[in-house]
């Protein structure tokens, strides 16, 4: 049996749309050698939920919606916010601006399938490099009109093997590590999609959690900005249009 220095576990999930009418689409992961001890924190969190008095009359629906940001209670994505930062993994970003012409002439060649694999592809090209390593791949599973979730995985990450050694596996909205990623592209949407909008709580948490981004990528410009750099919501908002200060 092969050995490995390490096997890395990617949870890849996104945020908007390809074809509606929003301004922004996010494709995000988060990277981890660790995923047990993210599940054993994510349940701990649970847990203190759980017993506390202060959700006690609603803790049915809480554990019900389980980690989905757009469903959970303010409440609840605070508590979850406060706990990310202090967790193992590295977030990477590729954000695509929807109202500019390159992509609109782009999606309109290419079609859903096709763009999300290219997208897909972007995200994990820089991260997916030694083939002294093994990589896992969770991808949160979406519904394309022409063809299988399955063929567009196939497609975009068969190239980045190149004899590495991957597995990818398609996953729903229930997977809890799936859920972290959906928390931090909930996020980094929300803050890009109303640029204008005070949103302190939105903001307080992106501080607290801008050390855990590795790379954000913007593919209308192929412009990037990562840890390297000081990751800050007006660089980010900037490079987004070229426009938007915060």
């Amino acid at each position: 049996m092969r050995a490995f220095e390490k096997t890395n576990y990617f949870y890849i999930d996104e945020a908007g749309h390809l074809n509606n009418d929003s301004s922004v689409f996010v494709l995000g992961c988060i990277k981890t050698d660790t995923p047990e001890e993210l599940l054993a924190s994510i349940d701990r969190r649970f847990q203190e939920i759980k017993e506390d008095p202060y959700y006690e009359e609603s803790i049915d629906d809480i554990l019900a919606k389980g980690l989905h940001a757009v469903e959970n209670h303010p409440d609840i994505r605070t508590e979850f916010y406060k706990l990310l930062p202090r967790l193992n993994f590295r977030a990477y970003f590729v954000v695509v601006n929807k109202n500019e012409t390159l992509f609109k002439e782009q999606y309109e060649i290419d079609g859903m399938a096709i763009f999300y694999g290219k997208l897909l592809s972007a995200l994990l090209r820089d991260r997916v490099i030694k083939k002294s390593e093994k990589y896992i791949l969770n991808v949160e599973d979406l519904e394309f009109s022409d063809t299988k979730m399955s063929r567009v995985l196939d497609t975009a990450l068969t190239p980045l093997k190149k004899g590495r050694v991957m597995e990818y596996y398609i996953v729903g909205k229930g997977d809890r590590l799936i859920g972290l990623i959906d928390y931090l592209n909930y996020l980094l949407f929300t803050l890009i999609q109303n640029p204008k909008k005070e949103q302190p709580r939105f903001e307080q948490s992106f501080k607290l959690l801008a050390p855990k981004i590795g790379l954000i990528h913007y593919w209308n410009t192929n412009k990037f900005i990562s840890r390297h750099q000081k990751i800050e919501l007006n660089k980010i908002l900037y490079l987004f249009d070229g426009k938007t200060s915060g």
